[in-house]
């Protein structure tokens, strides 16, 4: 019989992973959250707007195959980004049947506060961490983030 390779749920670093997983993804979420609502937005309305904002202009069908909804869905998501001046639809100038999608400066200066808003959450949580474990932390999260990176 083959031996599991699998960490047993009993083991320590198993353990600190998993709470350091589900409490990083707790806090980044409800901080989202707390940011969003009360601007009307939602996080798939938010995974528009940082597409835009990496890719630049799109189509209704790029979007839709980036969020793995139809083109209907993904035009009623859009149609809320343009109702709050976050984004903006064109013709397409070599195809009319197609709609560009850009982010609107608005729309952008929004992207920005919500990452400006996620790094003032990660400043109050490394400075919560004593001195002296700063680079032993720093040295492991390096060594876990080389090994996200590997698993992509």
């Amino acid at each position: 019989m083959a031996e599991s390779t699998e960490p047993e749920r009993t083991d320590p670093l198993f353990t600190e992973l998993q709470q350091w997983s589900e409490g990083s993804m707790r806090l980044y979420f409800s901080t989202l959250k707390a940011f969003l609502r009360p601007r009307g937005l939602n996080f798939p309305r938010m995974m528009i707007l940082f597409r835009l904002a990496h890719k630049g202009q799109c189509s209704v069908s790029d979007i839709s195959h980036h969020m793995e909804v139809s083109a209907p869905a993904a035009s009623q998501l859009l149609d809320k980004l343009v109702e709050a001046g976050y984004v903006s639809r064109a013709e397409n100038n070599d195809d009319r049947r197609i709609r560009n999608i850009e982010i609107t400066p608005q729309g952008l200066a929004l992207v920005q506060d919500i990452k400006k808003e996620h790094q003032r959450k990660l400043t109050t949580l490394m400075e919560a961490v004593p001195p002296q474990d700063r680079e032993p932390l720093r040295k492991s999260l390096e060594t876990l983030n080389e090994i996200l990176r590997s698993m992509q």
